[in-house]
């Protein structure tokens, strides 16, 4: 087996849901990374939501962002 088939594929529509980012819930970690509209990495996997990345968010002019239904 190769390493590119045990790389986990990119957070579709079908696995994501929408989250304002008054609901992320902080000292959660993520396992799918949070990416924009723009394909902008926000949030990479292993990571945990802080209060300064929901404010970075804010500054963005971000609502709500896409996650992993694994994630909520």
């Amino acid at each position: 087996m190769s390493d590119s088939a045990t790389l986990e594929a990119p957070p579709t529509a079908e696995s994501t849901v929408a989250v304002s980012i008054d609901d992320l819930i902080i000292g959660r970690p993520i396992t799918v990374p949070i990416i924009d509209e723009q394909g902008l990495l926000l949030l990479a996997a292993g990571s945990i939501i802080t209060s300064d990345f929901k404010r970075l968010l804010r500054q963005r002019d971000l609502r709500q962002v896409q996650v992993s239904k694994v994630d909520v």
